[in-house]
């Protein structure tokens, strides 16, 4: 697959109209049993809502920065990324969906569309996942191999990592260099740093408290099983806690080690945000290094460098 081939349908002609019927195909496709969704989430009277709130749907997802179509264009052009560095992954992917160039391109621009779309019809993080996966179904029922590609890559895209999800590595990622793909430019669409900010700006937006003086390690550091009781802090903790074990493929791994490389600058953008904030920076970098300490993870490589990690360790702060 060449990045010409890959150019056949650009992620920025999706317009919101062209959006729009493709989820009214998606959704009378369910309704006339062509794609059953085939779970409890998806009912034929909340497929009409759907229907009814699609136009606002889509609204919001043009409008949203940090998970609507921008974040879908960023993920869209990490994968051409991760496409051209890595050859042998790009090669087994090719083989085994058995695409042509125009699905190629397809499967590339309409992954990047569909993973988060669910979150604005009133899905949210724990639960977007498969009804994402059954709508790329529905919305190409018609090229029954680009359906499968497209409910593959989005399936288990939210993964992190054991420490995180509280499970070992779906065996999904071992069998298919699509769906390690996808997740990897999903984890991977933005610098380190700037993920901070995304993920810190949508946090406000939800009210949520950057850092909660009062909240345990025993429950901070439980990120399985903490998600009623975080702060902004203890969600960016999961950009800490993956790893370039966490992938399977070493092309994979080895893309995302070097992506890490940026942790140390996103460390220095949490104890600005603290700073901002009027947080004491010191108890927040406390956290984050006992948080590595805990999992025995390395702290962020060149974090030596940071003037405000040598200040922490002298005490000056």
């Amino acid at each position: 697959m060449t990045t010409m081939a890959m150019a056949d349908t650009p992620i920025g002609e999706i317009t919101p109209e062209l959006l729009a019927g493709r989820l009214r195909f998606a959704f009378n496709d369910w309704l006339s049993g062509g794609t059953p969704p085939f779970i409890s989430a998806i009912t034929a009277e909340r497929v009409v809502q759907f229907q009814a709130n699609a136009e606002v749907a889509v609204g919001e997802f043009y409008a949203n920065d940090d998970l609507g179509y921008a974040h879908s264009c960023a993920v869209y052009n990490r994968l051409k990324e991760i496409a051209e560095q890595s050859p042998r992954m790009i090669r087994l992917m090719t083989d085994q969906e058995k695409l042509s160039d125009r699905q190629a391109g397809c499967l590339f621009t309409w992954a990047a569309m569909f993973h988060d779309l669910m979150r604005f019809f009133g899905f949210g993080t724990p639960d977007h996942e498969v009804p994402a996966a059954k709508l790329a179904r529905a919305a190409f029922s018609g090229e029954l191999d680009l359906c499968d590609s497209l409910a593959k890559a989005v399936i288990c895209h939210e993964y992190l990592c054991p420490i995180a999800d509280g499970k070992e590595l779906p065996i999904l990622f071992q069998k298919s260099p699509l769906a390690e793909m996808f997740r990897l430019a999903d984890k991977t669409s933005l610098s380190p740093a700037d993920e901070v900010d995304r993920w810190w700006k949508r946090g406000k937006r939800y009210g949520t408290k950057f850092y909660d003086l009062y909240l345990p390690d025993s429950i901070r550091f439980n990120l399985p099983h903490n998600y009623e009781l975080r702060d902004q802090l203890t969600y960016l903790l999961m950009l800490f806690a993956v790893q370039p074990s966490d992938f399977y493929a070493h092309e994979a791994a080895e893309i995302y080690r070097q992506w890490a490389l940026g942790k140390a600058e996103a460390l220095c953008r949490v104890t600005v945000i603290a700073r901002e904030e009027k947080i004491s920076e010191r108890a927040v970098m406390e956290a984050v290094v006992r948080f590595h300490r805990h999992y025995r993870l390395p702290l962020p490589e060149g974090i030596e460098g940071l003037r405000i990690y040598r200040e922490f360790q002298k005490g000056r702060i």
